[in-house]
């Protein structure tokens, strides 16, 4: 049995997989482009860097009474590794949630004495919500949603949009070091990802309503969050090894932003929250220069006599 902060330390294990069978994988309509990933309705001009994620992780943790009520999670290796080899996307996911989902899991359900709302998330799919005959079959791989059908209703929201992938296809080669901030001038990310996943995520979550989302390929994952009209941050891509922070302590994060009020993304709340913000900064602009404003309506008042 570990605390919340014991299990939330952890990265992730290492994926065991066939390294021979990788080239027919990739050959096979499983792993080689059968995503049919839509096309993006943003450009890289659209991405701006998700700068404060990291030290928004650590806040949260910091701020939180994680040392409580040790809780027991199963599926997941601690210090033996995996042991279960893995051979497509399909087996990749379960094992993202099995050492993701499962854990987070049994985090938020731990989590009342920190926040109530959190006791109802869950990581699913998107056949939880759609389903063939609804002629929509979803867009995402991976959801964070609401339990409440665990809870004997029939309502379920969808609270955060995920897309998965394979880590050894190799048009991701670079996705480990890749730069938020670097994405608006990077012909890889360009190429790759908004015409691939990133694209394919974006439109999912403009579809869902929601305002965060995450691409994953397991060894690395990017987070997402849609600030506004076609607008999104984007973060640094987080290693499946990394430590401060971890991807559980970075999904904990995201599950208390999807747990919030905030979670769902309104275009009209957003327009008028533009004009608003619009509106204050020309205030304090006119507060910081006063003289130069009275002469640019001097100018225009002459403008309309003439």
């Amino acid at each position: 049995m570990e605390t919340i902060e014991q299990l939330l330390s952890r990265p992730l294990p290492s994926i065991l997989f066939a390294t021979d069978n990788v080239n027919l994988q990739l050959s096979s309509h499983l792993d080689k482009c059968p995503r049919n990933f839509k096309a993006s309705p943003i450009d890289a001009e659209d991405l701006s860097h998700w700068k404060e994620f990291t030290k928004n992780v650590k806040d949260t943790l910091n701020k939180t009474d994680l040392t409580g009520k040790p809780i027991v999670t199963t599926g997941s290796p601690k210090d033996d590794g995996e042991m279960i080899i893995v051979g497509n996307r399909y087996s990749l996911a379960n094992r993202f949630q099995a050492n993701v989902g499962a854990v987070l899991g049994a985090v938020f359900n731990a989590s009342t004495n920190n926040d109530e709302r959190l006791r109802d998330l869950r990581f699913g799919n998107s056949r939880v919500l759609y389903h063939r005959d609804d002629g929509y079959d979803g867009d995402a791989d991976i959801m964070v949603m609401t339990t409440s059908p665990l809870l004997g209703t029939s309502s379920v929201e969808c609270r955060i949009v995920g897309v998965f992938d394979v880590f050894w296809n190799p048009d991701y080669q670079y996705m480990g070091g890749l730069k938020a901030s670097e994405v608006q001038g990077g012909l890889w990310f360009r190429h790759v990802c908004l015409k691939g996943p990133i694209g394919h995520l974006t439109q999912s979550m403009i579809r869902e309503n929601c305002r965060y989302g995450f691409f994953s390929t397991y060894e690395c994952t990017i987070f997402v969050k849609l600030r506004g009209r076609k607008r999104f941050d984007i973060t640094d891509s987080i290693k499946f090894d990394d430590v401060e922070p971890t991807i559980l302590q970075c999904f904990y994060y995201m599950g208390t932003l999807g747990a919030g009020e905030g979670y769902s993304f309104d275009e009209e709340e957003e327009e008028e929250e533009e004009e608003e913000e619009e509106e204050e900064e020309e205030e304090e602009e006119e507060e910081r220069n006063p003289i130069r404003l009275s002469n640019n309506k001097k100018d225009v008042t002459r403008g309309k006599k003439l």
